[in-house]
Formats: C-alpha cells, sequence, structure tokens
C-alpha cells in the first residue's frame, strides 16, 4: 500500500504524519489538516481516532478508535519499535505558543515543571474555551506566568495577584 493509497483512503481533511510497517501490517499515523496548519493548536486535535491500519496478509484497511488501537495494538513489537516520544524544550513550547497564539493543555504542564511550579497549587479552568483562568495560592507562579505569557506575546489580564485570565485563541 503506497502513501497516495493512505491518504486516498483518509481524504484530504487529514495530513499523514508518519508511516510504520513490517512485513505483516502497516499504521498510518496522521493529523487533522486544520491541527496542522495552526501549528499544533489542540482545539483541532482528532478526539477517538486511531492509526489507519492495513493489515498485508488479508487487505483488511480501516481506521482504529483509539481505544481499540491501545488495548489492541500499542504492545505489538512494531509499534514499539517504532513509538516516538516528542519532548519540547521550554523554549520550543514558548515559540510555539507565540506563532500559534494559543498554550495547549499539555504545554501548561511543560511550562509548570520548566519554572518548578507546583502543579497540585495551580487551578486552570476555562468557562467559555476562549479564555483561560490560572489561579495559584502562590503569587510567584502567576509571576512566571505572566512572564511567559509576556514572552510569548499573548493577551492577558492580572484579575489580581493569584488570578490570571489568559485570552487562548
Amino acid at each position: 500500500m503506497t502513501e497516495q493509497e493512505i491518504k486516498d483512503y483518509l481524504g484530504t481533511d487529514l495530513i499523514v504524519k508518519e508511516i510504520v510497517e513490517d512485513e505483516n501490517e502497516l499504521f498510518a499515523f496522521y493529523v487533522s489538516k486544520q491541527f496542522e496548519e495552526s501549528g499544533g493548536n489542540d482545539r483541532y486535535s482528532l478526539i477517538g481516532v486511531g492509526p489507519f491500519y492495513y493489515n498485508k496478509r488479508t487487505q483488511e484497511k480501516r481506521v482504529l478508535g483509539a481505544m481499540g488501537f491501545h488495548e489492541e495494538y500499542t504492545d505489538r513489537k512494531i509499534i514499539q519499535d517504532n513509538l516516538i516520544t516528542y519532548e519540547s524544550s521550554f523554549d520550543e513550547v514558548v515559540e510555539k505558543i507565540k506563532k500559534r497564539k494559543h498554550v495547549n493543555e499539555d504545554e501548561f504542564e511543560i511550562i509548570m515543571n520548566s519554572l518548578n511550579i507546583d502543579l497540585f497549587k495551580v487551578s486552570i479552568y476555562t468557562s467559555d474555551f476562549m479564555y483561560e483562568t490560572i489561579e495559584s495560592s502562590e503569587v510567584s507562579d502567576m509571576d512566571k506566568f505572566r512572564k511567559v505569557f509576556e514572552q510569548a506575546q499573548l493577551e492577558f489580564t492580572q484579575d489580581s495577584p493569584n488570578k490570571i485570565i489568559l485570552k487562548n485563541n
């Protein structure tokens, strides 16, 4: 099965990022076109879907569900040998945020870990999916967040010494 055949099967709204295969199976991992074009804004990430699967012996083709993929396929050698983990540095995360004007959920954790902010003292929530409210009992945490948001040129207001409201486009 060629990459073009996989693209034809998936359609034009999805972009193939990686293909792993052995003599029996092929897995094609992909993202939505909007996710790719937004620079990785997690609002456009695909929820509940797994990779494209092709069984070379039976010619079976299908898109796996996320749960089914994790339960049935992640322990296979082909996946274990090709499993890629992406670890971004703090500076890389800030640059990505600056480009897309949006902080992804996992990036908050990278920021907090990088700046030694206690995860259990910070609350991050949204009520409208446009603004993130960040609160901490530690004023020093808010100072660290404020500096990151300024560096990434994000819109925010400091509502109080312990609360920042971030416009998270």
